[in-house]
């Protein structure tokens, strides 16, 4: 067990469950088709807001560290929804906006765990000079510079539909990831975000009412 960490990631809280298990799935197929492809530097957003995608990602990112044993960072950009900072019960004063408006590098900001396989980033101080900032070149800088360092790069995004944030950000990363709440998203409104995005690689259907499976995934490639 990690002190301060939320029960909801479950990879570490209930490895052993069924929902852990899923995320382990939904981790090995994605690094399969990371892979075959040569994905290092992926987003994961949604259609709108409460499909849980943070939750999705900071899952995706513990498994890959702890069941895979890669090299890890995960940078929470959705400055609207902290949720990722909440999650890990660890603020910490520097974080993803501060490297974007002071130059600093990733190591002063992140948060380190699994034996330094994982680093977070939480999106720090927010200010009304966020968007600028992760529009601005510093934000491809510090991808390059995390692609050199590590085996994955997670972005957690605010839903594509909600905000401009996902487009920014999508021409300096190699995919997408599209979460999507089962039996509750419109199917007009699913359409409506993979056509918002032509580097969406996959999509994950969460909370399925299955007896087998919570989470689902398929690659659109």
């Amino acid at each position: 067990m990690i002190s301060g960490l939320d029960d909801s990631i479950v990879t570490i809280s209930h490895s052993g469950s069924a929902v852990a298990e899923q995320y382990r799935i939904l981790c090995a197929r994605v690094d399969r088709l990371s892979r075959e492809h040569g994905y290092k530097t992926i987003a994961l957003t949604s259609s709108v807001k409460g499909e849980g995608k943070t939750l999705t990602s900071v899952n995706l990112a513990f498994s890959m560290a702890k069941d895979l044993g890669k090299h890890v960072l995960l940078v929470e950009a959705d400055f609207r929804n902290t949720s990722l900072t909440r999650l890990i019960n660890r603020p910490k004063s520097k974080g993803f906006l501060d490297l974007l408006s002071n130059g600093t590098g990733i190591e002063s900001a992140r948060q380190l765990y699994l034996n330094d396989r994982l680093g977070i980033v939480t999106a720090g101080k927010v200010t009304p000079e966020a968007l600028k900032l992760f529009a601005s070149e510093r934000t491809k800088e510090i991808i390059q510079e995390a692609r050199k360092d590590y085996d994955y790069v997670f972005f957690d995004l605010p839903p594509i539909l909600a905000t401009a944030d996902a487009n920014i950000i999508a021409e300096w990363i190699d995919g997408v990831i599209l979460v999507v709440r089962a039996g509750e998203t419109p199917r007009d409104i699913v359409r409506k975000a993979l056509a918002g995005s032509t580097k969406v690689i996959g999509v994950v259907l969460n909370d399925v009412k299955t007896y087998s499976s919570y989470y689902y995934y398929y690659n659109t490639k």
